[in-house]
C-alpha cells in the first residue's frame, strides 16, 4: 500500500506542474493580450484572430487533459483512503480478538482469519498495483500533450518566456527582413554554468526555481524591441535586431556581470549562479540561421571550455565563394 501512494503522490505534483503551468499562461495571456505578445508592426488581424483561435484551443485540450488525469487519480486515492480505513478497522477487531483469547483454538481460529485477509491484502495491493501503472501510463501521456501543446503555443510553462518554437519563428522572420531590407541583427546564447551541480545540491525545485530567476532577470533587462527565449534545458537565446556585434558583447557582459553579482537564494540557502555566452552578428551573405546558431554555439562551448562565466565572440563566416 506504501509503494503505491508514494506513485500517486508523484502523479499529483506531475498534474499540480502542469496546472500550475497554465494558470501561469493564462495570466499572461490576460495581461499581454491573446497570444501573450504585442503584435508586430504590420501583422493582420485576421492572422492574429486565427493564432488567438489556435491558442485557445489548445488551452481547451490542455484543461481536458488535466482534468482526465486529476479525475483518474482522485478515484485512485479515494480508493486507497477507503481500504485503509477498512483495514485499521479489521486490525483494531484482531486486537480486541487477542485480548480476549483463552483457548488454543481461539488462536487456530484468529491465524485462519488472519491468513485469509493476508491474501485479500495481497490481490487488492495486486489490484492497486495495476490501477497505478494504468494512472503512470496516463500520466505520461497526458505530460507528452503537455509538452505539445506547449511547443503548439510557442511559450515555455516554466519561466513563462517564448519557447524553442516561438524562437524559431521570430528567427525565421528576422532572416526574412534581413535578406528583403539588408540589414543585420545579433545574438547572444547563454548558458548557466554548472546547471547539473545546483540540481545534484538543492534538486530539481532549486534548478527550476533558479531558471525562472534567471529568465525573469534576463527580461527585465532587456530593450524592449529585443526578444528572448528558452532555447531548451539551461540555454536561453536573445535576439537583437539591428544591432552591431560590438554593442551585442558589450550587453552580453554586463549581463553576465549582473548575474554573477545577484544573490540568488532556494530555501534560505545562497546559491551561486554564473553564466557563459557565445555572441554573433548575422553575416546576410554567407549567413544561414543554422550556420549563425552553430558559430555562436561554438563561441559558447569555447567559453565553458576557457573556465566558464565569460563571454566569447563567434568567428567570422568565411566569404561565400
Amino acid at each position: 500500500m506504501m509503494d503505491g501512494t508514494l506513485i500517486a503522490a508523484v502523479a499529483i505534483l506531475v498534474i499540480a506542474g502542469g496546472a500550475g503551468g497554465f494558470w501561469l499562461l493564462r495570466s499572461r495571456r490576460r495581461s499581454s493580450g491573446a497570444d501573450g505578445r504585442s503584435a508586430a508592426p504590420g501583422e493582420r488581424a485576421d492572422d492574429a484572430s486565427i493564432e488567438a483561435g489556435e491558442h485557445a484551443a489548445a488551452f481547451e485540450r490542455m484543461k481536458t487533459a488535466i482534468q482526465d488525469l486529476l479525475q483518474g487519480v482522485s478515484a485512485i486515492i479515494n480508493g486507497l483512503l477507503g481500504d485503509t480505513s477498512k483495514y485499521n478497522s479489521s486490525l483494531d477487531r484482531h486486537r480486541e480478538s487477542l485480548e480476549k483469547m483463552a483457548t488454543v483454538e481461539d488462536l487456530r481460529e484468529l491465524e485462519r482469519v488472519l491468513l485469509s485477509e493476508v491474501k485479500e491484502v495481497q490481490q487488492d495491493n495486486e489490484h492497486y498495483r495495476r490501477q497505478l501503472n494504468d494512472a503512470n501510463a496516463k500520466a505520461n501521456e497526458q505530460q507528452e500533450e503537455l509538452h505539445r501543446l506547449q511547443s503548439a503555443v510557442g511559450v515555455d510553462f516554466l519561466t513563462e518566456i517564448p519557447n524553442r518554437r516561438g524562437l524559431d519563428d521570430r528567427v525565421e522572420e528576422m532572416m526574412s527582413r534581413a535578406e528583403r531590407y539588408g540589414n543585420t541583427f545579433s545574438l547572444i546564447v547563454f548558458d548557466i554554468d554548472n546547471f547539473k551541480a545546483i540540481n545534484d545540491s538543492h534538486g530539481h525545485a532549486g534548478g527550476d526555481r533558479i531558471l525562472r530567476a534567471i529568465a525573469h532577470l534576463l527580461n527585465d533587462h532587456k530593450r524592449s524591441s529585443d526578444f528572448l527565449a528558452r532555447y531548451g534545458g539551461e540555454e536561453f537565446v536573445l535576439l537583437l535586431p539591428e544591432t552591431t556585434l560590438e554593442n551585442a558583447q558589450r550587453l552580453a557582459e554586463k549581463t553576465r556581470e549582473r548575474v554573477a553579482a545577484s544573490n540568488f537564494r532556494f530555501q534560505r540557502e545562497e546559491v551561486r549562479v554564473t553564466l557563459s555566452a557565445g555572441v554573433g552578428e548575422l553575416h546576410p551573405a554567407s549567413d544561414t540561421a543554422k550556420t549563425l546558431f552553430e558559430r555562436v554555439d561554438a563561441a559558447l562551448y569555447q567559453a565553458k571550455q576557457e573556465g566558464r562565466n565569460r563571454v566569447k565572440v563567434a568567428e567570422t563566416p568565411a566569404p561565400p565563394e
